[in-house]
């Protein structure tokens, strides 16, 4: 008899493992198969056995179904932990369960569930006994923590959800938020919202604390390298934007609107999806209020130019964007011209008190941090494109610092200044005294930027009068990880 049971097993499982384990678990409930204390033996019911597995066809095998068929024999409140459960994740504590099927967030929707999303405590804590009897949930080393013992049953709890998916996100999503607003919860809420966009559109007028969490997990993502996770936050928060974003109203903000569309676009810049930065970017021209609100979408628009390989347009870009800003650019530049003005500004900076220097405050209600940020990308756009438009836009950068004060960039003036003074000039402790300063001055703003490409360029360029070229190696390396930081992966 033993032989027959083996091969009925085998036939039905198809040697699955995990199969096979349910369906001996299922004879042994249904006392199909028994200890038979008396003869001290295994007994079988094979008539009993072919009765309960039997199928259309004795070729067909066990699949889900009949694993959906064991979890419809648990009691309502079972079935109900294992279906928020598998929306959770392997692994799930049971006091969110314990919340989540309180009913405190739930609501009538025309989705209807087989089994109630919401029990009472007592059934809750019995429903979880019979799961862990039945083994569908085990205990895990943490207290208050449980998972499914096998990825089978997630899957067929997930198909059990009968398209309550948002809601039950919605649900989830709102908990978390009351009950777990952790910092290390953050991300995992983040994606409950993404997932019930439709809901908290429909439900919710007031929808900025959703799209704050979505705007600070993808920022943190995207510092993190991780670009696509970011770029799907960054959509969540456009989704749940009211319908005209850039007019201040009821849950519109111009400030966080521009702040979105400034971000997203870099972050897609960085993927390279230029179509869409594009898109985002137009829109920031077309209605932010200020030149110096769409600096940051000029510096952009310079990047994508660049990275296309039209870098005179991306240099244009910039200087439109300057002019703007109230900073007067030389459309016809010579070396001569840039001689004199050097010649100017050096004899300047030494009657300075190199402290003084160093410590020039950012003027109040000045725009000089946007103009700053214009100032070093477009050097940056000249190093490549053009010499005598990296030796005049270097010298308009130092002027800035030296007649309007002080802002975050402005150590990569003095840098760029001290190249220009070792090559051109073979001004040499000039040139090691304007290194001092620009990392005195990137030491004080702490601007990863700054500290990363011009720490880059100090090491290369500058680093080697100073210090020995061991110690120049070790400082690029640390500039170079800072850069990679600040781009992500």
């Amino acid at each position: 008899m033993e032989n027959y049971v083996l091969t009925f097993v085998k036939s039905k499982t198809a040697g699955n493992p995990f199969y096979m384990r349910e369906m001996l678990d299922t004879c042994h409930r249904k006392q199909c198969i028994y200890y038979d204390y008396r003869e001290t033996r295994w007994r079988y019911d094979l008539d009993r056995i072919f009765e309960i597995f039997e199928t259309k066809s004795y070729h067909d095998t066990l699949n889900s179904e009949f694993v959906s068929n064991r979890l419809g024999e648990l009691p309502p409140a079972s079935r109900a932990i294992l279906i928020w459960a598998s929306l959770i994740g392997t692994s799930f504590s049971f006091e969110v369960i314990q919340r989540l099927l309180s009913g405190e967030f739930d609501y009538e929707s025309s989705a209807t569930l087989s089994v109630s999303l919401s029990h009472s405590q007592q059934d809750t804590v019995e429903g979880l006994q019979a799961a862990i009897q039945a083994y569908i949930i085990v205990a895990t080393q943490e207290d208050d923590r449980f998972r499914f013992a096998h990825d089978r049953y997630m899957q067929v709890a997930a198909a059990m959800r009968e398209g309550n998916e948002p809601k039950m996100h919605f649900i989830i999503a709102q908990t978390l938020i009351k009950y777990s607003p952790e910092e290390r919860h953050q991300d995992t809420i983040a994606s409950h919202i993404c997932e019930s966009i439709s809901v908290i559109k429909q439900r919710v007028a007031h929808r900025q604390s959703f799209r704050k969490i979505l705007f600070d997990c993808a920022q943190s993502a995207a510092e993190n390298g991780a670009r696509q996770t970011a770029s799907k936050y960054y959509e969540g928060c456009f989704a749940l934007l009211q319908a005209d974003p850039w007019h201040d109203g009821a849950d519109i903000y111009y400030e966080e609107t521009l702040r979105l569309f400034t971000r997203a676009a870099e972050c897609y810049l960085y993927m390279g999806d230029s179509h869409k930065a594009n898109q985002l970017l137009t829109t920031i021209f077309e209605n932010s209020r200020t030149p110096v609100d769409k600096a940051p979408a000029w510096v952009l628009q310079s990047r994508i130019l660049a990275q296309e390989g039209d870098s005179p347009a991306a240099f244009q870009a910039l200087k439109w964007c300057l002019s703007a800003l109230d900073i007067t650019v030389d459309d016809n530049p010579s070396f001569e011209k840039c001689d004199a003005e050097f010649e100017r500004l050096s004899l300047k900076i030494q009657s300075f008190d190199q402290d003084d220097l160093i410590n020039r405050n950012v003027l109040k209600g000045s725009n000089l941090s946007a103009v700053g940020a214009v100032l070093v990308e477009t050097v940056n756009a000249a190093f490549w494109s053009n010499r005598l438009t990296f030796y005049q836009m270097s010298l308009v950068m130092v002027d800035t610092q030296l007649t309007l004060g002080g802002f975050p960039q402005a150590g990569m003036a003095f840098l760029h200044l001290g190249m220009i003074a070792i090559a051109r000039f073979n001004m040499i402790t000039f040139a090691s005294d304007m290194g001092n300063i620009s990392l005195a001055l990137m030491d004080r703003w702490q601007d990863n930027y700054t500290l990363g490409r011009g720490g880059t360029l100090y090491s290369l360029f500058l680093g080697h009068i100073q210090s020995p070229i061991q110690e120049s190696i070790t400082q690029l390396e640390g500039a170079l990880g800072k850069l990679f930081s600040y781009f992500g992966s």
